[in-house]
């Protein structure tokens, strides 16, 4: 459902990627109730992206009933051919959103090549560099390395039923050629001989 959504992502400024975000950030408004302790739903896409929202929530006379904040990406200029790179810079400032927190303008961290978006105790949300006809955005969502814990009594209560599990298994598949011997392997803690027969 719309209204559940907490993060959008647009990945660049062509239309077929984004026209439809006035759209659904309306349909998210319908679907929600006024909440001043809500927390925005955060927006992120390449310079240009705010003015574009801000200037299509106000010529159609949208009013949102929850706060959203856009952040922003600073593409450098290898990620499209010369000839379409566009300055955008002169959108970066000035405006203030009337509906919500002014977002982040995020530049490239140039050691680790990408830019850091969100990160937390167990994830990490960053973006990357695309190169296509205009600057492009790639979105990555790592998890961090956790230790597991392990229940030592639950594997050992699953072993006995593994042990049986095996058991039947390589009676059923095993071909009746090889089954006129009596086969010892340590598989079965519980048995350590099983008869197989040709009977």
């Amino acid at each position: 459902m719309s209204g559940q959504i907490t993060k959008i992502f647009i990945t660049h400024l062509h239309g077929d990627h984004f026209f439809g975000l006035p759209g659904l950030l309306c349909t998210i408004s319908l679907q929600s109730s006024p909440d001043s302790n809500k927390p925005p739903v955060d927006i992120y896409g390449p310079l240009g992206l705010q003015n574009f929202i801000w200037r299509s929530m106000e010529l159609s006379h949208s009013q949102l009933l929850f706060p959203y904040t856009v952040h922003e990406l600073v593409p450098t200029r290898d990620q499209c051919p010369a000839e379409e790179f566009k300055e955008f810079s002169y959108l970066d400032g000035g405006e203030v959103s009337p509906q919500g927190a002014q977002g982040r303008i995020l530049h490239l961290d140039p050691v680790e090549n990408s830019y850091l978006l969100v990160e937390d105790e167990q994830l990490v949300l960053k973006a990357f560099r695309l190169f296509h006809r205009i600057p492009s955005f790639g979105f990555v969502l790592e998890e961090k390395p956790r230790t597991g814990k392990l229940n030592v009594q639950k594997l050992k209560d699953l072993g006995n039923y593994f042990d049986l599990f095996f058991f039947f298994l390589i009676s059923f598949l095993m071909p009746k050629s090889m089954c006129s011997s009596w086969v010892v392997t340590p598989i079965f803690s519980k048995c350590k001989k099983m008869a197989f027969t040709d009977n």
